[in-house]
């Protein structure tokens, strides 16, 4: 009787072993797969700021000064998107600090690898805009002048 507690308590041991190395053996494939999808997603991309875009998203007058009101944010990337939505997050550059200014979620086709925003600035300075997935790292930004 006493042998079989023993053996019991072995193969329980065993067992619950043998689960906490498959959970990290899992964890550590997804923490993988996860850096691979970022490394994808860090592929040269940009972000060109113009007026205007046409309906093949053509910029129009492209440059990085512009005077207040509706200026475009066009992202291109080399390869498809592969997700259904883009994340654009705008600061305003203050000295060395950033102060978020406007972020907004926007529907996409997995398929598209261009895309591009209206944004309006009221005010004069100097802006960063940045292109995220959702838990993901910065696809792309870029940095625009307002007069």
């Amino acid at each position: 009787m006493k042998r079989q507690l023993i053996n019991f308590v072995f193969f329980l041991l065993l067992f619950i072993v043998s689960c906490d190395l498959e959970k990290e053996r899992q964890q550590a494939d997804l923490k993988q797969r996860l850096q691979e999808i970022e490394q994808q997603d860090a592929l040269p991309s940009s972000i060109e700021f113009c007026e205007r875009v046409d309906d093949n998203l053509n910029v129009i007058n492209s440059r990085f000064e512009f005077n207040p009101g509706i200026v475009y944010a066009k992202f291109s990337k080399l390869k498809p998107f592969n997700t259904d939505y883009l994340y654009a997050t705008i600061y305003i550059i203050k000295g060395k600090s950033e102060m978020l200014f406007d972020k907004g979620s926007y529907e996409v086709n997995p398929d598209w690898g261009t895309f591009a925003i209206p944004i309006t600035f009221y005010y004069s300075g100097t802006y960063k805009v940045e292109f995220r997935k959702i838990g993901s790292v910065k696809l792309a930004e870029g940095i625009v002048t307002i007069k």
